[in-house]
């Protein structure tokens, strides 16, 4: 008993220091991840840029517009509008803005620029005060670490956060960071100049701060550059952002807990005396036996639903069926409330596929069914990290995301543990996550568990994905990844989607419901060129950017240019799309079309008509201006939009595909619209099938019903 007592204290001892130094590890990953947001936030607020330069120019008006959403939703204090001036403009460029172009001499005065091909002149500056306005016609060009980084800029057409450098006026360390503007994102634009300015180093640090618990001590280096000295303590992690490698180490000030190695000396100590006791009366072997007895039992027990686990998933031959053996038998295994399993998309994005729910509000687990992978959260930091991670309180864990914080308390959950899947390679390509509604603490046992089940359930995944399974496992897969149709009190709505008869990967045909502040419907119909993970990470990028236009207010007619001037083909990603805005108050439908095949609108009549107006390119070559086209939507009327695999077919043009899909839907009955849209699907592959491409289908139908 005094061994199993001093290995117990032993074992607490580690434990304890175990979690010391796992605070570190957290702290150190909060920091990174906490200087990554801050650069993220910042260069996601200025890549908007583009969208004030279609006409070539940027007017002071719109400099401050633009300037003012960018200090307001970033780090950023100041903004500087720099533009392009030719040698041979310069006197009358002077003569316009009334001043000089000027650059620093050696003691780091300004004076007149020397004469040079060309100058990136600092325009406007805002906000304009003491500070700034000196540095009205300076031209950047000049200084070796603006230019460095404008060059750069306009080569790549990306943002660019230069080299450390010194910034004046108070000489401490930091960096230029630099935003090209183009008339346009493809390789046709003329650059007409850049949005810059200067961020001081500590600034990155102090948003470490913020996100770490009180006097936790931080150290970030850049290269030979020391932002903030390391702690002698702590541990070191490294984030890489816009070019730029950080190593940062963290020491979190959370003092070792000795309490729990005393108690179990303690403890250990008064049960010796109470065995000596036992030892001598009558009985003493049979209640040894029996707790002996009542451990194998649970060990049994433990072991027997770990074989269940083993079992299941062994013959699980598809995605959905792993789902299924994860969500009923893993959580009584380690007796956590809920199970659920999530696979990467890209490099950028993790999906979870449970559908299990409980009692949880569906708009909750809605926002968690495809994150970040840079978010804040057990499961994308064990995909991080590429290691289990255990969180004993979930409520101090997400402490510094006040947003994220509200929905652990509304989800009544207190515990996490997320266990990395990996392939035959090593690879980790997704995660295991489990639940618990009240905090615990991890033992090694449970751990042990955990990982023989994380290693179970990354075998059956990658058996899933293998050619024989692909073409059931891509469907299930791609049909999580698309949303609900929304319950609507005026409106009935149905959609489907139908992979591709072949095993080819996973299409980009998607579909999306947008509800606006003014009572009206956004529906996105759209396709991205290709199959795999590549066209499903670009899909899910023109998801997320037209769902941020919506939630902030821009207007349908725009969305079509953002969503051009955050993709743009730059990636090699192009698509279509039908954007459509269902207004019951004003009795009609608003539409643009991106490449994409003809919406169908059957007014109560029974008369179909294809919505052929506010039609443009294929999204990849950027424009800006994209005006909707409207049609009327009374009580009674159906509105069908597709993907271009319903109608696809190899011996018939386009337009006659349409037009045999038109009679089709004029003779569906579609007062029942889930029953209407299954027979337009039925009979689109009976009327193509000898001459089908083999293709995704996506199709959404709406139907007013008052």
């Amino acid at each position: 008993m005094l061994l199993v007592g001093g290995t117990g204290v032993y074992a607490a001892v580690m434990a304890e220091d175990a979690r010391a130094v796992q605070r570190d590890r957290q702290a150190a990953t909060v920091a990174a991840a906490a200087l990554s947001d801050s650069l993220a936030r910042t260069t996601t607020a200025l890549s908007g840029v583009g969208g004030i330069a279609s006409d070539g120019t940027v007017t002071p008006a719109e400099f401050r517009h633009f300037a003012a959403d960018v200090i307001g939703a970033s780090a950023l204090t100041t903004l500087a509008h720099v533009v392009i001036v030719r040698d041979g403009e310069r006197d009358a460029f002077e003569a316009r803005v009334g001043r000089p172009i000027i650059e620093r001499n050696a003691e780091g005065r300004f004076v007149p620029a020397g004469r040079r091909a060309q100058y990136a002149v600092v325009l406007d500056v805002e906000p304009v005060n003491d500070t700034t306005r000196p540095v009205l016609g300076f031209d950047t060009y000049s200084d070796a670490v603006r230019s460095a980084a404008a060059y750069e800029a306009a080569t790549t057409r990306r943002f660019v956060l230069s080299a450390p450098t010194r910034l004046a006026p108070s000489g401490r360390p930091g960096y230029f960071l630099t935003q090209p503007i183009f008339t346009r994102a493809d390789s046709s634009g003329t650059l007409v100049g850049f949005v810059s300015t200067g961020l001081l180093a500590e600034n990155l640090v102090d948003a470490a701060h913020r996100r770490l618990p009180a006097g936790t001590r931080v150290g970030v280096s850049d290269g030979s550059l020391v932002i903030a000295d390391a702690p002698a303590g702590g541990a070191t992690t490294t984030v890489t952002v816009a070019g730029r490698r950080w190593s940062v180490t963290a020491d979190d000030p959370t003092p070792t807990d000795r309490t729990l190695p005393a108690v179990i000396l303690v403890a250990t100590l008064l049960l010796a005396v109470l065995l000596g006791i036992l030892w001598v009366r009558e009985g003493r072997f049979e209640r040894t036996r029996a707790a002996f007895a009542t451990r194998a039992a649970e060990e049994s027990r433990r072991a027997e639903r770990l074989a269940g686990v083993a079992r299941g998933l062994a013959e699980a031959r598809h995605l959905d069926a792993v789902v299924a053996v994860i969500e009923e038998h893993v959580p009584p295994l380690v007796g956590a409330d809920s199970a659920d399993i999530g696979l990467l998309l890209g490099d950028r994005h993790l999906s979870m596929l449970g559908t299990s729910t409980g009692d949880l509000d569906a708009q909750l687990v809605s926002r968690y069914r495809r994150v970040a992978l840079n978010a804040h959260l057990p499961t994308t930091a064990a995909v991080r990290q590429r290691d289990m991670v255990f969180v004993d309180d979930l409520l101090a864990y997400q402490a510094d995301e006040p947003e994220i914080l509200s929905d652990v308390r509304a989800s009544g959950f207190r515990s996490a543990a997320a266990v990395p899947l990996r392939d035959d390679t090593g690879a980790v390509f997704g995660v295991l996550s489990l639940l618990w509604r009240e905090p615990r603490e991890f033992d090694s046992g449970t751990a042990a568990v955990l990982r023989t089940v994380g290693e179970m359930c990354g075998q059956t995944l990658d058996r899933a994905r293998d050619a024989e399974g692909r073409h059931e496992f891509v469907a299930a897969l791609q049909r999580r990844l698309l949303p609900a149709p929304p319950g609507l009190r005026r409106l009935a709505i149905a959609a489907r989607y139908r992979p591709a008869t072949h095993a080819i990967g996973m299409g980009g045909d998607w579909y999306q419901f947008l509800p606006r502040a003014d009572g009206s419907l956004v529906v996105v119909v759209g396709d991205v060129v290709g199959h795999g993970v590549e066209a499903v990470a670009a899909m899910t990028q023109m998801q997320h950017v037209i769902s941020a236009a919506v939630h902030t207010g821009v207007p349908t007619e725009q969305i079509v240019g953002h969503l051009e001037a955050a993709l743009g083909g730059a990636d090699g990603s192009y698509g279509t799309a039908q954007l459509l805005q269902v207004d019951l108050a004003r009795d009609r439908v608003g539409y643009v079309s991106a490449g994409h095949p003809y919406a169908l609108l059957r007014t109560p009549d029974g008369t179909v008509s294809t919505l052929d107006g506010a039609q443009y390119g294929l999204l990849g070559g950027l424009r800006m201006d994209t005006p909707m086209a409207y049609a009327r939507f009374p009580v009674g009327s159906t509105l069908l939009a597709y993907t271009d695999g319903l109608i696809e077919r190899r011996d018939q043009a386009i337009t006659d595909s349409i037009a045999t899909l038109a009679a089709d839907f004029a003779e569906v009955s579609c007062d029942d619209v889930e029953g209407c849209v299954d027979e337009i699907m039925r009979r689109a592959a009976a009327d193509g099938a000898e001459s089908a491409v083999n293709d995704d289908v996506a199709v959404v139908l709406l139907r007013r019903t008052g």
